[in-house]
């Protein structure tokens, strides 16, 4: 395969579906798999080193990925009653030890899980910004990949590939990514060697893989050379008895280097035009923001009850909106991009006339430069001016049977959770917080 650039009739920059979770300026796209409508093949990148210009080593000494191109976290998926949003869950590190016990958001939510009165918010389809999601839910485990998309949500982009991608992994393709990452093969040599793993360093220049994700039960089962009892580059979550659609519940994924051709070497300079650490693109908002830029504007019309119900009192709600005096401290956010994939806000704003404009005239496109492989990035994609199409989030159908986002199931009716509620340990530090 000889990978062209990434060329005009793309798009580059953040969905505001995921602003919460990025921080202002992030040119990096976030994207979802989805085995529902095919597989998803991304070649990794490991972070380049500021200082060095080279990349960060893809473990430590101890074998631990560190945070050079593949990590996990917590996050709020789909969460909102009156507007949906996407937000990691813990407070960012300046609240962190004010905050030991559960960020504001998890304080919320483990107090409305708790309660059989509010059960509309929790039981399930329809209750929710988004229709097929609950307004409140467990913060899910996923992770993120960085690097060259080829293949996602059964769109081809082998000809045009897609610079500068975030991949948001479920908890299933973070197990199953992880688990082939691990296999061994030399135990002899160093955790942190190439050569002790099967896949290698997938994030080398020269010798990086190219990862597929897709259904476990669907992913090519090929056998390694001389080991006919193994399922070769599969993750080993596919070796084992999957739950699939027919069981009723969501099927897993699996990951594996992509047979077609597993390896694929990138030109570092070109990776270093597009790369970010993941310092650099990540948001962790304080708990002031967690409160005035997610739970008001995602509860404070609907669910208003339920915000005064865990945190009247206590100083954490803006006084004017606690009092009843204003509905919002805050200013207003846009509106979410329009897409048939992402969840947008009920209150859409009134359309107005657009302005006159002169005619467009369109510019010259500047020439490429050429890398290795035929890989060639022009000066237009490392400045996109504007996006020649809209760009549809790829983002799986939340709940059913292909839902890739397995979280724990909401209590039943008049169950409540046997989960100790991290309000009720924090109350009184909650009622000091100015």
């Amino acid at each position: 395969m000889v990978v062209k650039a990434f060329e005009d009739g793309g798009s580059s920059g953040m969905d505001s579906f995921y602003k919460k979770m990025l921080k202002p300026g992030v040119s990096l796209e976030v994207w979802q798999p989805s085995y529902n409508k095919g597989i998803t093949l991304i070649r990794p990148w490991a972070t380049i080193d500021k200082e060095t210009g080279q990349p960060i080593s893809w473990r430590d000494e101890n074998g631990n990925y560190g945070t050079s191109f593949f990590i996990r976290d917590r996050a709020y998926l789909r969460f909102g009653l009156d507007r949906a949003f996407n937000v990691f869950a813990d407070v960012a590190e300046e609240d962190a030890e004010e905050w030991t016990g559960g960020s504001p958001i998890d304080v919320f939510v483990d107090e409305i899980l708790a309660h059989p009165d509010f059960k509309a918010m929790y039981s399930g389809r329809g209750s929710g910004a988004a229709k097929d999601c609950s307004a409140v839910s467990t913060a899910k485990e996923i992770g993120f990949i960085k690097g060259l998309m080829f293949e996602c949500c059964g769109k081809d982009y082998k000809q045009n590939p897609r610079w500068g991608v975030l991949l948001m992994l479920p908890k299933s393709a973070v197990t199953a990514a992880d688990q082939l990452f691990e296999q061994v093969v030399d135990p002899s040599r160093a955790r942190n060697d190439p050569a002790r793993y099967l896949v290698g360093n997938p994030t080398d220049a020269d010798h990086g893989k190219v990862i597929e994700f897709h259904a476990a039960s669907k992913l090519t089962k090929s056998k390694a050379p001389g080991d006919e009892g193994s399922t070769g580059v599969l993750g080993t979550s596919v070796t084992k008895s999957v739950p699939s659609a027919a069981d009723g519940r969501p099927e897993l994924y699996g990951a594996q280097l992509w047979p077609t051709q597993p390896e694929l070497a990138l030109p570092l300079e070109d990776i270093r035009k597009f790369d970010r650490s993941y310092e650099d693109i990540f948001r962790y908002l304080t708990a002031r923001e967690q409160v005035n830029e997610i739970l008001i504007p995602a509860f404070g019309r609907k669910g208003r009850e339920a915000l005064l119900y865990v945190f009247a009192g206590k100083g954490v709600l803006p006084a004017a909106y606690e009092n009843n005096r204003v509905l919002m401290e805050v200013p207003t956010a846009p509106a979410p991009v329009t897409s048939s994939c992402v969840p947008t806000s009920r209150q859409a704003p009134a359309p107005q006339a657009p302005a006159p404009q002169a005619p467009a005239v369109p510019a010259a496109p500047k020439p490429a430069s050429t890398g290795l492989l035929g890989l060639s990035i022009s000066e237009d994609q490392l400045n996109p001016k504007e996006p020649v199409e809209e760009r549809k989030e790829p983002v799986e159908e939340y709940g059913g049977d292909t839902a890739p986002f397995d979280g724990d199931e909401a209590p039943e009716e008049g169950e409540v959770s046997a989960t100790p509620s991290t309000a009720d340990l924090l109350r009184a530090r909650l009622g000091g917080l100015k």
